[in-house]
């Protein structure tokens, strides 16, 4: 294999896994960085054999003292000293330096994902003569953080391509970051992984099999189910979507069952915020504070019947896409950059405005059939073009373009 790629960032593997076998089949070989101890292998097979290297990230706590000593000696570390005013600073970039260089070095092109401050301090160390390559997942866009955005900045001239998941965020990037070109930007979706598709296929997940599901899960069988978001978090917006929820008539409600995930952005003063809302209600709730196996979240997935997704800001959700697929009404807010989804003819509702919800919410429970019946063409426009099969290609060509 002529090109060597590596792949570092905050969690790529968690998106970037199938893309890497790909590229590995067009003789480009990947390595894999993680800020997390370890990289995601349980999807689709043992990516750990795609990957040549999956190296743990720079930490200070490894590192013996004559190691710490050695920055002492160079011209960049006193460089460092005199324009940070910070002997603790200097050091701590002369020792990144000292590691990152040699690694870097190896490579004809790196790809950084999530741009986020430890992305833009370790990129400062690639050499001209490798390509880079930013890939922008979302909150690393849309979070106005003066700093983060003047670091950005000063990084993103020296890119080769700037990857970024839909034409609104090429639209804020552009507004942002008016010296850049708009030619070095290229669209790129991460696709859902064709082992979610496969899974789905499994006959438990069938019309016929919903009640045992249900069962399964504990969730009543003659109730209307809804999911509120798949997150947890401010960022969610669970807590206003429960307050309308509870604005529901009493009849409403109580053939109603809530599934709440927690699992990822929750803590304990969340938890009591969510708790404290659901104290009196006459709905039954499923509340999810673990990490769950995939056939389990998929098995959710399917015994929900609605499911609404408001998040103050968000790129392009792979679990919103799993949830239309998965059969569920969908309800979307209108603020989201969601345009894609616009324009691939989907049957989803979409609301303007949290006071919106009760009415919607209470049509679809009274109309639940003539909802279900304008969906069913969903699944299929999801995998024809959202699902990782479609997608590599793109991701691929850019790769291999860059050679």
């Amino acid at each position: 294999m002529d090109v060597k790629v590596l792949i570092i960032g905050s969690e790529p593997s968690d998106f970037f896994n199938p893309i890497s076998l790909e590229l590995v089949k067009n003789k480009i070989s990947v390595d894999l960085h993680e800020f997390r101890k370890e990289p995601n292998f349980t999807d689709e097979g043992s990516y750990f054999k795609v990957y040549s290297d999956t190296s743990k990230l720079f930490n200070l706590h490894n590192y013996s003292l004559i190691t710490f000593l050695k920055p002492l000696f160079s011209f960049y570390f006193w460089e460092k000293a005199l324009q940070t005013f910070s002997i603790k600073e200097a050091l701590r970039l002369s020792l990144i330096r000292l590691y990152y260089l040699p690694i870097f070095q190896k490579y004809d092109i790196i790809n950084f994902h999530s741009i986020d401050e430890r992305v833009l301090i370790i990129c400062k160390f690639v050499p001209k003569k490798v390509k880079v390559v930013f890939s922008f997942w979302g909150s690393d866009l849309w979070v106005d953080d003066a700093k983060r955005r003047s670091m950005q900045r000063n990084v993103l001239s020296n890119a080769s391509i700037i990857t970024m998941q839909t034409p609104e965020m090429k639209e804020v990037f552009l507004n942002v970051f008016h010296s850049i070109p708009s030619s070095k930007i290229s669209l790129q979706l991460f696709g859902i992984s064709s082992n979610f598709f496969n899974t789905c296929n499994n006959k438990q997940f069938k019309v016929e099999n919903r009640e045992n599901l249900k069962f399964g899960f504990k969730i009543p069988l003659n109730k209307v189910v809804i999911t509120i978001s798949y997150c947890a978090g401010p960022v969610a917006n669970q807590i206003k979507i429960l307050e309308r929820v509870n604005h529901l008539s009493s009849e409403i409600k109580s053939g109603l069952h809530l599934i709440i995930p927690l699992q990822y952005g929750s803590n304990e003063d969340y938890e009591f915020q969510i708790n404290k809302l659901l104290i009196g209600q006459n709905y039954s709730t499923t509340i999810i504070t673990k990490f769950l196996p995939i056939c389990d979240l998929i098995g959710l997935k399917y015994c929900s019947d609605v499911y609404i997704h408001a998040n103050k800001t968000d790129a392009f959700s792979k679990s919103m896409l799993e949830n239309i697929y998965t059969e569920n009404i969908c309800l979307i807010a209108n603020w989201l950059p969601y345009s894609l989804l616009k324009n691939k003819g989907l049957k989803l509702v979409w609301f303007d405005e949290f006071s919106e919800l009760p009415i919607l919410l209470t049509d679809i429970v009274k109309q639940l059939s003539n909802y279900k019946n304008g969906i069913e063409n969903n699944a299929r426009i999801i995998e024809q073009h959202f699902s990782a099969k479609t997608t590599i290609k793109k991701w691929v060509d850019l790769f291999k373009e860059l050679k």
